[in-house]
């Protein structure tokens, strides 16, 4: 298994938000690097939400977490019931998407690295919190 701080984040993914199924979107920088690290996250490009007054955030590393902006403070907490599925090859956590990228009911988990096709098609239910 690959040490997690060399493995590279697919900029290709398309993890879904798990509080409002919104397809997240790439950011290369992280959070600025005054801020307080989440897991070595500081640069590290991830995947955040962009539905208004929504800080989830995925990197495989990570998996999902929440970003809050408090009195110019950020902390950083895992979302509850979200990270449940781990890669076998590379430890990491695996993201939640529409199968085949496309607009369908069916979803799937899918490994974050660069280049590995690692999938899981057998978790049922279109949401594990729901």
């Amino acid at each position: 298994m690959k040490e997690t701080s060399t493995l590279v984040i697919n900029k290709n993914a398309r993890p879904l938000c798990p509080r409002d199924n919104s397809t997240m979107r790439y950011e290369t920088d992280g959070v600025a690097a005054e801020s307080k690290a989440y897991a070595g996250e500081e640069n590290a490009p991830w995947y955040r939400c962009g539905q208004v007054d929504c800080g989830v955030h995925f990197s495989p590393s990570s998996g999902y977490f929440t970003v809050v902006n408090v009195l110019e403070h950020l902390s950083f907490a895992d979302e509850q019931g979200a990270n449940l599925l781990q890669c076998p090859l590379h430890g990491t956590w695996l993201y939640r998407c529409r199968e085949d990228n496309g607009s369908g009911d069916k979803f799937v988990w899918r490994c974050g690295v660069q280049d590995c096709d690692y999938i899981r098609t057998d978790v049922s239910g279109t949401w594990l919190r729901e």
